[in-house]
Formats: C-alpha cells, structure tokens, sequence
C-alpha cells in the first residue's frame, strides 16, 4: 500500500501544500520543543537531588567531626597535645642548630695545614658563623718575630683553597719586628 501512497499524485493547490508544510513544521517544532523541555526538568531535578544529597552528607560529617572533637577536648589529650608541640619545638631548634653547626674540625686542620715561619706563634683562633650571609669568618691573633715571618704566613694563607677574603691592618707592615697580629678571613666550607 505505501508503494501507491509514494506514487499519489498530489492535486492540491500550491498555497493548500504549504500550509501543510508549515502545520507539520510546527507540530515537529512543538514535539522537539517539548521533548528539550522535558530533558531540561529531568536534568534540573537530578542536580536538586544532588544537591540535597551532598548537603545531608556535609551535615552527617559535620555531626561526625563535632563529636570526635568533642571527644579530644578532655584535659589529658590537651595535655598530650601541649607535650608534642613542645617536643616538636625542641627537634625543630635541633635540626636548626645542625644545620647551621660549624665543624671547627675542618677549620683547624686547614689552618694548622698552612705552613707557619719560625719565629710566628698563634695566640688565638676564633670561629663564628656570620648570621647575615652564613659564611665562616676566622680571626687569628698571634706574634711574629719579624715582618718578613708575617708576610710569609700571610702569603701561606692567601694560598690555601679553602680561605678568601683575608684582611688585616696595614700598619702590622710599619713594624720590622715583634708584630702582635690579628688576620680576619672567611672560610669555604
């Protein structure tokens, strides 16, 4: 029977087929309109129901964590808690304190490394770590029997790899003999 339909000859006027055009647009117009409407109040209902979900979710866990911290509020848990941070204070100043250790060891073995002229007595060695750029400074005090001694010893550090910046004052030069010396330098850890 369709085979006929298809090969129907269509006797109606031009103005009467488009007005059947138009009223089946409109009725396909209406049907997707309403079908994307449709899909638009499902959609929406099922992110309310989300919503509603997660809301009651948000107020069980709220329920949950108020009462486990009620729970840890008791004198003997404060106690404890006061007692970690102290002990977690103490390992923190620890960590800090040997990260910023000096190893004197390695300051001395360098400078009892540099080779002293006869007649150069070392009186005091003192090591402190500089706070601004964390770098070792060393001062070193002694006597020396002459300046020649002196010069030689200066030289004899400059020399050393592990030493820069090595500093002192000018009129430890003025005196030919017995120089009561103090030299300043950083040292390369």
């Amino acid at each position: 029977m369709r085979i006929f339909e298809d090969k129907m000859i269509n006797l109606l006027p031009e103005k009467q087929k488009e007005g059947l055009r138009l009223e089946k647009n409109k009725k396909l117009v209406t049907v997707l309109a309403g079908l994307f409407l449709i899909s638009l109040v499902s959609f929406s209902l099922i992110l309310f129901s989300v919503r509603f979900y997660l809301f009651g979710e948000r107020n069980e866990e709220k329920i949950v964590l108020d009462s486990i911290e009620e729970k840890y509020k008791n004198p003997e848990f404060l106690s404890l808690k006061e007692l970690t941070q102290k002990y977690n204070l103490r390992l923190l100043n620890l960590d800090n304190f040997y990260k910023e250790e000096i190893y004197f060891s390695d300051v001395l073995k360098n400078i009892a490394q540099v080779e002293r002229p006869k007649g150069l007595f070392l009186n005091a060695i003192v090591v402190e770590r500089m706070k601004k750029d964390n770098k070792i400074k060393v001062i070193i005090s002694g006597e020396s029997a002459s300046r020649e001694s002196f010069l030689l010893f200066r030289d004899n550090l400059n020399n050393s790899q592990k030493i820069e910046n090595l500093s002192f004052p000018p009129e430890y030069l003025l005196k030919p003999t017995d120089i009561n010396f103090s030299i300043t330098f950083n040292f390369k850890s």
